[in-house]
């Protein structure tokens, strides 16, 4: 070999392991990509493919099954478990059915399937106003305003802390099934011609609940990454949740986590509107909102109640969170039975009347419903300075 060629070899060479040195560079700078998670399947569970409300049956074509992202399943794993049983508590479409929700199979179908044994369901009339806030599972007093023995019109609540079953709407009159002993439903029967209103309760204050029970299962904290934000433990309507009450459930490898399910940031704080059981992802479903007239007896302060009143004046400017005096006009005289009540919602009927609904002691719903129902009464509110709370003799 010529000297021409030696330096040539030489040369080829050199750019040779200068080319191999310059990929193995370009080769470090590559991430390295992680392969993709191997898809462990997940548990089958029965679901609702349609929201099913409390006494409906449950019927073959309402029902699919999904895979849940989670382990272990949380509900029923074949439809046959859970078709023609009744839902004692609302299904949520895409939510796994619960053994807690259903009525036991030989309980029937219909209402009749959650009537509990010793009870028996009775549909109260009311003036449809008053009902606009009453749905199934919520805890009412009925009070009635009825002419008493010696002629004189007065208001008591013969019955309290009744739950609604079913709860019909009327363009005047709305028709309130409630669960009542043999002896309450003689004592609505014993008060025809009663004019009867609803005053919703909260919760709490009725089931007794002071705490949300010991944890159902064994999860992890909610601190872990990642995951779902599940319920720790069954949840109940009106009792502010906390971080001690949710936990954190992985997902199976390869899922991701239901769309219904909330972030730990919009969990904590709020009340549910319905039970949650434990295990469940929350769901803004269940929780409440009383802008919106969902889960209002969660929001009813202890020991008050909520009462939907319709009333002739409306004070311009009033909203959920103001405080009203309740003006009673007789003749030419003019009473405040009820001074610096709280404002909870504002609804208005079909006919533009308005119906504020309040928070009151059970004796001030009383004298409210009294004056609605008095004839030659005009009823009214005016809005106070959320700064005056005094009562004015």
């Amino acid at each position: 070999m010529g000297r021409e060629g030696a330096e040539w070899t030489r040369g080829l060479l050199v750019h040779g392991w200068s080319l191999v040195l310059l990929v193995g560079g370009c080769t470090s700078l590559v991430p390295a990509v992680d392969p993709e998670p191997v898809r462990e399947p997940g548990p089958q569970v029965v679901v609702p493919n349609r929201d099913v409300e409390v006494g409906e049956a449950l019927a073959a074509e309402d029902l699919e099954v999904a895979e849940q992202p989670m382990a272990p399943a949380l509900g029923l794993q074949t439809a046959e478990d859970a078709i023609g049983r009744v839902a004692r508590e609302r299904l949520l479409a895409g939510e796994p059915v619960r053994e807690e929700r259903l009525a036991a199979p030989e309980a029937g179908a219909g209402l009749s399937a959650v009537v509990p044994r010793g009870m028996r369901a009775y549909r109260v009339d009311v003036p449809a106003p008053t009902a606009i806030n009453v749905h199934p599972n919520h805890f009412v007093d009925l009070l009635a305003t009825h002419t008493d023995t010696e002629g004189e019109l007065r208001t008591t609540t013969p019955l309290r802390a009744i739950l609604v079953a079913a709860v019909e709407s009327g363009p005047g009159v709305a028709g309130i099934t409630v669960l009542l002993t043999p002896d309450q439903v003689g004592v609505v029967v014993g008060s025809q011609g009663a004019t009867w209103t609803p005053a919703l309760c909260n919760e709490v204050d009725i089931t007794g609940i002071e705490t949300h029970g010991s944890p159902a299962v064994d999860l992890p904290a909610v601190e872990a990454p990642g995951g779902v934000v599940v319920a720790s433990r069954d949840l109940y309507p009106g009792v502010q949740i906390t971080s001690d009450d949710l936990a954190h459930l992985a997902l199976l490898p390869g899922h991701d986590p239901p769309s219904e399910a909330l972030p730990v940031g919009q969990v904590v704080g709020q009340m549910p509107a319905e039970r949650i059981l434990a295990g469940e992802p929350v769901r803004a479903a269940r929780l409440a909102d009383h802008q919106r007239g969902v889960g209002l007896t969660a929001i009813v302060p202890r020991g008050m109640r909520a009462l939907s009143l319709p009333v002739d004046v409306v004070p311009v400017g009033m909203v959920p969170g103001s405080y009203v005096d309740l003006v009673v006009g007789v003749g030419d005289q003019v009473v405040t039975p009820v001074q610096a009540a709280y404002v909870l919602r504002v609804d208005r009927t079909a006919d533009g009347t308005g119906v504020p609904t309040l928070a009151l002691t059970p004796q001030q719903a009383e004298l409210a419903a009294h004056a609605r129902w008095a004839p030659e009464v005009t009823l009214g509110m005016s809005l106070r300075n959320d700064l005056d709370m005094s009562v004015v003799p």
